[in-house]
């Protein structure tokens, strides 16, 4: 029999497998109200007492009281008209209890059951019934864990776009969207709501129905009073949808009559934008109310909390303002000297690549970051350039501080050094305070020895979200008095969206008098003690965490990539698909016979190698790597960067098949400790090696699985070989699709149709993953709309994302057409490039030598111009718009590397064609044209605002037919009208929906 629920605390009542009749009851906003004499019926399916020996009934109910005094309501069980019980009193006190009731077998029927619960005659009160369930012996709390997972399906998180308007000013001002859930397990819309941040910031709303949206106040840690609304943008099922934000689950306990009593769980989720939120007060729809003051654990410096579990500063404020709610979101940096000549400006430290480089011509040097929102860092990285070992640095000092004026010394390093180029240390902040800043500062006092300085890389990470290890507060229901509340974390709290890494903490049950708990640590799991058949003796040189006995098997598991024939199916599938993407120069490494087949490995390889490969390591191989060497001796092209795994021979601890990389890799503080003891299965790749961490072993018997590259450093962590290969080729499928080389294309079509309905419709973030999902199917035209989209939502870093997401992509030309790409995605790269003050347009002007039109004094010469290319002067040449779409959009465009002379031969030669530029005009909607000369006319004579208001009513009217067209880029790239798009309106324009009056091309 499934578990039957009936609850009663939601409006309509939740059910599960049964319906429900009722008689002299009313609904009130928590519970049912069951007068004397009422009744409430649960019908149920049974299979009949031969499939269950035996049920239990549980009814969860509480008694209303007469004033002062207990109340009085007996009720009666009965099932299929049996009496269970009869007169039973539900206890007295201020919290729903339970009562259980076992239900002998031969009572159920086949077909349909009904339990009645009836309350007495003689009642002098109301019973309060909350929750009824049937369940089996065997399925004890079934049914409660099927409601829970039901209630976790309704609505419970809220995403809120939120604007402040200072007190004296008359704008409102974007802010970081809102994300708001506070869950006791009532299921209650709140009406109420105020909270503080760590940095003292604070705020208090009050909600409209439903929680449309909220009104109110906030204080900024400055002091600046604002008004404070929001509106409601979307809603989650459950708080584990939700990324970028800590979700805080209590065990907690309620204090009254002398004692404390469990009352629950409790989950809070409030995240602002700002910094970590330390107290929370609330007030439902029901008038129940509560206050929170969360103790916050912070991990020391020795503490095990690092990089698995923290978050990149950088990402993390950047997936805060994809709502479009943020004006200024990403890292700014500002250095006393660069070499902006040769392009090793400050911004390069930001861009994540390491092939890219900062310099400043002095042995010191200063380096200012703003973040888009005050953060506390836990550690941060350096990675060293990729030249002259005596410009890097060796003495820093990183500050903090909350206004750029008054600075705190966090960490303090002398005589360190980088053993390799490109090579990424990490750092941790030595202070416990971890206290939270906007701006910070690196101050580099001494180099290496050069009279250069350089860096290729800086990145910045909050320590890994701490736990809130308890509470204290207060809980009030309706009509009632305060009442103690308290709480114990049974859970850390965990970025949402990612799985909690760290181990649980057990509730305590019963709560012993409040104290703050230690704070959880992310502790790496011992090897498990696994009982051997025979004694191995160890082996030289095999780490000591590894030397388990070889023939002693991990426990069973399910997992289809535990197998042989599972892994032989998968990278058949997998295989095929790689061969369907390679160009002719990867098709010549393989045979006709493997391309045919999808088969990218050697032979299978047999129990009684695989034994001597054990025997050899001292270690018995994790099942899904175990199971993968047993189905191809090595594999090639197993991910983008990764081109050829080991053989059986070949296979060995990472100390002793590549001393030297181990040696590298074992100086730096995060990777060192784990490399010194891993085996290493990769054999080539893209400066890239995959191995495994037999001092990481999950319950059923996996080792934890890294990838380390030169330029990417070491990865996420993955739990099992099995999960890095899957993640792997997930990455090459989004890769190769984003370049034109779709694994799967089936459908492209399809989504691109429907996200630029959803873009039109104003449902920007809707489109965006539309589009994402198109570009990796290999729509080129869904890659350009997306970058279009970003660039209406957040303009800054615009000019890169065209440069590499549409000039640097071929077949992403050639779906736009060269006429669109000079209409809107030239001027938009100049326009953009032009505002940063630090890239400068001339360094990517060859990355426009076909776009940009030639001069007609180029083409009276015969020069075409491009590519070094020379015509035959007095020759008759081909049209040159022609010749420029067929280099544009040669998919071989980017295989032959041009020489800097070259570079700066182009670079000289598109300085006077982008000066003379004219973009072409793509055809607008005739009522969105006219609205365009207007809005120029009044911009002409100085009525800015009348412009806009022009331009805002004539939005919603424009439309386009083409394919490759979402937004009026038009007035991005005019340069009279973009002087009127401010971030903001930047982010309206996409926001409205558009094509409801007129059509265009």
């Amino acid at each position: 029999m499934e578990p039957i629920y009936a609850d009663f605390s939601v409006d309509p009542a939740r059910l599960g497998g049964a319906s429900v009749r009722r008689g002299g009851c009313s609904t009130a906003p928590s519970h049912l109200m069951v007068d004397g004499g009422g009744w409430v019926e649960v019908h149920f399916d049974a299979t009949g007492p031969g499939e269950t020996p035996q049920a239990a009934v549980t009814v969860t109910a509480l008694v209303s009281k007469r004033g002062p005094l207990p109340g009085y309501a007996p009720i009666d069980v009965l099932i299929n008209g049996i009496v269970l019980v009869e007169g039973h009193v539900i206890p007295g006190g201020d919290l729903p209890a339970d009562t259980a009731v076992a239900v002998p077998g031969e009572y159920l029927i086949a077909g349909t059951n009904v339990l009645r619960i009836q309350t007495s005659a003689t009642s002098i009160t109301r019973l309060w019934l909350y929750r009824i369930t049937v369940e089996t012996l065997e399925n004890r709390g079934g049914a409660i864990r099927a409601l829970r997972r039901e209630a976790a399906e309704a609505v419970s998180v809220r995403a809120f776009r939120a604007e402040r308007r200072p007190a004296g000013t008359d704008a409102w001002q974007s802010v970081p969207r809102v994300l708001v859930h506070i869950d006791r397990g009532e299921h209650a819309e709140l009406s109420h709501l105020s909270w503080r941040g760590e940095d003292g910031a604070e705020a208090a709303v009050s909600f409209q129905a439903s929680m449309a949206s909220f009104y109110g106040h906030h204080r900024a840690a400055d002091a600046t009073v604002s008004e404070f609304r929001g509106q409601l943008s979307e809603s989650w099922a459950a708080p584990e949808q939700v990324a970028s934000a800590a979700v805080h689950v209590f065990g907690t306990q309620e204090g009254w009559g002398g004692g404390w009593h469990d009352s629950g769980e409790l989950r809070v989720l409030l995240d602002d934008g700002g910094a970590d939120v330390e107290r929370v007060s609330w007030r439902d729809c029901a008038d129940n109310s509560g206050s929170v003051a969360l103790d916050l654990a912070v991990p020391g410096p020795d503490s095990a909390v690092g990089r698995e579990g923290a978050t990149q500063i950088s990402g993390l404020v950047a997936q805060i303002s994809s709502l479009g709610t943020q004006t200024s979101s990403s890292i700014q940096i500002t250095a006393s000297g660069q070499n902006p000549g040769a392009g090793e400006i400050a911004e390069n430290l930001l861009e994540g690549s390491v092939h890219s480089k900062w310099l400043t011509f002095s042995r010191i040097a200063r380096l200012d970051f703003t973040l888009g929102r005050p953060a506390a860092v836990g550690f941060y990285e350096l990675t060293s350039a990729d030249d002259f070992p005596d410009r890097d640095p060796r003495d820093w000092t990183l500050s903090g501080s909350p206004d750029g004026r008054t600075w705190t010394a966090l960490d303090t390093r002398t005589g360190e050094a980088f053993a390799a180029r490109h090579l990424s240390r990490a750092f941790r902040i030595r202070s416990r305070e971890q206290a939270v800043y906007r701006h910070y500062r690196l101050e580099i006092s001494e180099n290496a020895g050069s009279t250069e300085l350089q860096l290729a890389r800086i990145r910045f990470f909050r320590p890994a979200l701490a736990p809130a290890v308890g509470f204290l507060g207060y809980y009030q229901r309706a009509g009632e008095g305060p009442i103690g509340y308290r709480g114990t974390a049974l859970a850390a709290a965990t970025p949402l969206g990612r799985p909690l890494t760290t181990g649980l903490a057990a509730p305590l049950k019963p709560l012993a008098p409040f104290k703050a708990a230690a704070p959880l640590r992310a502790a790496v799991p011992s090897v498990p003690a696994v009982p051997a058949a025979r004694s191995v003796p160890a082996k030289r040189g095999v780490p000591a965490e590894a030397k388990i006995a070889a023939s002693a098997p991990p426990p069973a598991s399910t997992s289809p990539l535990t197998t042989v024939e599972g892994w032989t199916a998968y990278l058949t599938e997998y295989g095929m698909d790689v061969v369907r993407v390679m160009d002719e120069r990867e098709r010549r490494e393989f045979t006709d016979d493997q391309l045919s087949r999808g088969w990218l490995g050697g032979d299978p390889v047999d129990e009684s190698r695989i034994a001597a490969l054990e025997e050899r390591l001292g270690a018995r191989l994790p099942a899904s790597y175990r199971a993968f060497v047993g189905a191809s001796d090595g594999w090639r092209n197993i991910g983008e960067f990764m081109w050829a795994m080991r053989g059986i021979d070949e296979i060995d601890w990472f100390r002793a098949a590549d001393p030297q990389t181990c040696d590298i890799l074992g100086d730096a503080d995060d990777l060192g400790p784990i490399v010194k003891r891993a085996l290493l299965i990769s054999k080539e790749g893209d400066a890239q090696h995959w191995f495994l961490d037999p001092a990481d072993v999950s319950p059923d018997g996996e080792w934890a699985a890294y990838t380390w590259s030169s330029w990417g450093f070491l990865s996420e962590r993955f739990p099992s070989f099995a999960a890095l290969v899957a993640d792997e080729r997930e990455s090459m499928e989004q890769l190769r699709g984003y370049s034109g080389s779709p694994m799967h294309p089936d459908g492209a079509d399809e989504l691109l149709a429907e996200g630029r309905a959803q873009a039109l419709n104003g449902d920007v973030d809707a489109a965006l993953r539309t589009f994402d999902q198109a570009a990796v199917k290999g729509s080129g035209a869904a890659a350009y709309l997306k970058v279009i989209l970003e660039i209406f939502l957040k303009s800054a870093h615009g000019h890169h994302a065209l440069r590499n997401g549409v000039f640097g992509r071929p077949h992403v030309m050639a779906a736009v057409g060269l006429e669109q790409l000079r209409a809107e995605a030239v001027p938009l790269f100049l326009h953009l490039t032009e505002k940063d003050p630090i890239s400068g347009v001339p360094s990517y002007l060859p990355l426009l030598e076909d776009l940009l039109p030639p001069l007609p004094s180029e083409l009276a010469d015969g020069s075409r111009g491009t590519q070094g290319t020379q015509g035959t002067q007095g020759t008759e040449t081909s049209d040159p718009d022609a010749e420029a779409a067929k280099r544009l959009f040669d998919p071989n465009r980017f295989r032959t590397q041009r020489s800097i002379p070259e570079l700066t031969a182009s670079r000289e030669k598109m300085i006077p064609r982008a000066a003379a530029f004219v973009p072409p005009v793509l055809p607008e909607p005739p009522a969105f044209q006219c609205a365009l000369e207007e809005a120029r006319a009044l911009v002409r004579a100085g009525n800015a605002d009348g412009a806009w208001a022009v331009i805002e009513a004539a939005v919603p009217g424009w439309h386009s037919d083409s394919p490759t067209r979402v937004a009026p880029v038009v007035l991005l790239v005019d340069p009279v009208l973009n002087t009127l798009i401010t971030p903001i309106r930047s982010r309206q324009i996409v926001r409205v929906p558009r094509g409801t009056q007129g059509s265009g091309r």
